[in-house]
């Protein structure tokens, strides 16, 4: 008798670091579980590592066909994965590891439908805030789809045609704090996307 055996022992792959807690440097990045190509559940982590990666060109969103980022890991170790959960992966950031600055959080209840900014550096070296805008901010219990965003930001819709794969954990800033990170496009409408509440993402970070 024989008995087959299906191994998954590496996974990797794009995506944006959200935010690190400046006293811990506990980060959380993505806004969504990494889960496995083949069946859809989420993949436990035994170790893991997040490194810097450069950016080779975008392939831009259309209709029915998500655009995404190309581009390859530099090998530069920028922390140390432990967690994957449906809020996205968390771990210890290094100590150099660089932000945006400090932003206070904003809970479920003050995510208010209206203009705000998606930070990212897909564009560039530099990280630049463009504009989005909150719709249908539920303020429920979800996994990764608390809120729709839409993205407005006149140069990013013509480099990529919204939301494109990579852009997962972009942090989303509305009145001067932070509120959560996109997570997935809409295939049919590459403009919009959903997020995930950054109160989710902290719990989800212990």
């Amino acid at each position: 008798p024989r008995i087959g055996i299906w191994i998954r022992d590496r996974a990797q792959g794009l995506g944006t670091l959200t935010f690190v807690d400046p006293e811990t440097k506990i980060f959380g990045a993505v806004g969504h579980g990494i889960s496995d190509v083949d069946t859809e559940k989420l993949l436990p982590i035994h170790t893991g590592i997040l490194t810097k990666a450069k950016i080779r060109q975008l392939v831009k969103g259309e209709v029915g066909e998500p655009g995404e980022v190309e581009g390859s890991l530099t090998g530069e170790i920028c922390g140390k994965i432990t967690r994957n959960t449906e809020h996205g992966i968390y771990g210890i950031a290094a100590e150099e590891v660089s932000t945006q600055g400090n932003y206070p959080i904003a809970l479920k209840n003050q995510v208010e439908n209206g203009r705000a900014v998606v930070f990212s550096d897909i564009m560039g070296e530099t990280v630049e805030a463009y504009e989005v805008k909150v719709e249908k901010a539920s303020g429920l219990p979800t996994f990764n789809n608390g809120m729709v965003v839409t993205v407005t930001d006149e140069r990013l819709l013509d480099a990529t045609g919204g939301i494109i794969q990579g852009m997962s954990g972009c942090p989303i800033i509305q009145n001067g704090k932070i509120i959560g990170a996109v997570t997935h496009v809409f295939v049919k409408n590459p403009t919009k996307g959903y997020g995930v509440y950054i109160e989710d993402m902290l719990e989800a970070a212990g």
